[in-house]
């Protein structure tokens, strides 16, 4: 599982991994809760929320923090408004061409590639594309919440995060 706080500025992503899978899910919803969060946002967050919310079940895991949590899906807010609004070269929504077409971000492993390292066992890979997303939807957050807030400013550090992308310097963060 790999995670970060929207309020939290910096470039950290929380990773969640373990061979033991009730263990990461018993760590993340650990962290979840100890930060007090009522709100979940990300990229086709629907599958995220229900698959956590599944291995909560599995595992007899409370959940109410998460259950009561607001969802905001980047996905499909962004779906929407390029359906109606614009023509699309991305047909099928994904995250790494919004990613693409928004902010001008590559990913550092195709999806394919990286599963192929995880089936051997090697996590890293598949852990620098889960941080690439989560990064990435996070950026796209920033972006988004400047089309839903009357009294948009970006703070300081927000700022720089998107000034590093315009200078093509995104990749250092990630």
């Amino acid at each position: 599982i790999a995670a970060k706080c929207a309020c939290d500025t910096s470039d950290d992503v929380m990773i969640y991994s373990d061979d033991n899978e009730e263990k990461a899910i018993i760590e993340f919803m650990n962290w979840y809760v100890s930060k007090g969060f009522n709100q979940i946002i990300g990229w086709n967050v629907d599958f995220d929320f229900a698959f956590l919310i599944r291995k909560c079940m599995k595992y007899r895991i409370p959940a109410q923090q998460l259950q009561a949590s607001k969802i905001y899906d980047l996905m499909n807010a962004i779906r929407t408004g390029k359906e109606k609004y614009q023509y699309s070269n991305n047909p099928k929504k994904r995250l790494n061409y919004v990613l693409k077409d928004l902010l001008g971000l590559y990913r550092p492993i195709e999806d394919l590639d990286a599963m192929k390292y995880f089936a051997k066992g090697s996590r890293e890979q598949f852990i620098e594309l889960d941080k690439y997303h989560v990064m990435g939807t996070y950026l796209l957050y920033i972006l988004f919440k400047g089309t839903i807030e009357t009294q948009f400013t970006l703070t300081t550090e927000e700022q720089q995060l998107i000034g590093g992308i315009k200078e093509g310097e995104f990749t250092k963060h990630i």
